[in-house]
């Protein structure tokens, strides 16, 4: 098994060589067989390119689509090239993989293709997520992808998931105000659809806490109130009432309390991950919240 591996990454190598000696080659024909030189070179690379995937040499895949793609004879194809190098960049290097999508994401839209542009932009977004861990650069990412979503018109659920990371972040570092617009406006428009009406619920829930969390609980109350009136489904809910919980253990900086209503709810609804974390962060400022 070991001597096919070694074999296959040699098989690669001479592809490789082979590849740069067929666009070093000169000769009295070779001003006219430019091209066919190139898409030999690039057969090449892209055959390496599959030998090195056997022995997950990503570093070597990604180097190989990435000469491939400078060699493409049109912007799709160069795109599609960029694309693979960066999937193989992914998993060794994650800012070589940001370059070659970023290329890629460059010509896609000048090709008008916007939904598969939005595609490599959460690529880019999730990168910055969980490999580099850069929110705020992810924000952006996710940001444009959801615009290029829109731009392309037929992509509404896709363009909504990306909306939402963009409020989840945006409330981790602490920009209530662009949180809470996208929770109420994502909010509104599902409890619009039929199909995503039950999910509204969760996102005036998400809304409210944000309010909360500016420690501003007479804005949270009226926007409270709104978010009954946006969505039926929310009045009388069982999010409503948490949050209406919440905030009347806030108006009485009665931490006892705040505990309580978090673990009954938490009992029949099983918290997320940002929900917990906003709630922890509201249980350490309960003694600083008051009404304004």
């Amino acid at each position: 098994m070991a001597r096919d591996y070694k074999s296959k990454e040699e098989e690669a190598i001479d592809l490789v060589e082979a590849a740069e000696k067929k666009l070093k080659s000169s000769g009295f024909f070779s001003f006219f067989s430019g091209s066919s030189k190139e898409a030999e070179a690039r057969d090449l690379y892209n055959q390496a390119a599959i030998c090195f995937k056997m022995v997950k040499n990503w570093k070597g895949v990604g180097d190989c689509y990435s000469k491939a793609a400078t060699l493409a004879p049109t912007n799709s194809e160069r795109a599609l090239d960029f694309k693979e190098a960066a999937t193989a960049y992914k998993k060794v290097d994650p800012n070589a993989a940001l370059h070659c999508l970023s290329q890629s994401i460059s010509l896609l839209t000048d090709l008008g293709r916007f939904r598969e542009a939005a595609k490599r932009q959460i690529e880019v977004a999730q990168i910055y997520e969980e490999q580099l861990i850069d929110l705020p650069k992810a924000i952006s990412a996710y940001s444009d992808a959801a615009d290029w979503f829109s731009t392309d018109g037929n992509c509404p659920s896709e363009e909504r998931k990306a909306l939402i990371k963009v409020a989840h972040f945006s409330a981790q570092l602490e920009d209530y105000t662009r949180a809470i617009n996208l929770f109420t406006k994502i909010g509104s428009e599902s409890s619009e659809n039929p199909l995503l009406r039950f999910g509204a619920r969760e996102y005036f829930l998400k809304a409210g806490l944000c309010h909360i969390c500016t420690q501003d609980l007479l804005t949270a109350k009226r926007e409270m109130e709104k978010y009954c009136s946006l969505c039926p489904n929310f009045a009388n809910s069982r999010e409503q009432k948490f949050l209406q919980d919440i905030i009347n253990a806030g108006e009485e900086e009665d931490l006892e309390a705040f505990v309580e209503v978090v673990k009954k709810y938490d009992s029949m609804t099983p918290l997320d991950t940002w929900t917990s974390t906003i709630l922890l962060k509201l249980k350490q400022n309960l003694g600083e919240v008051s009404v304004t």
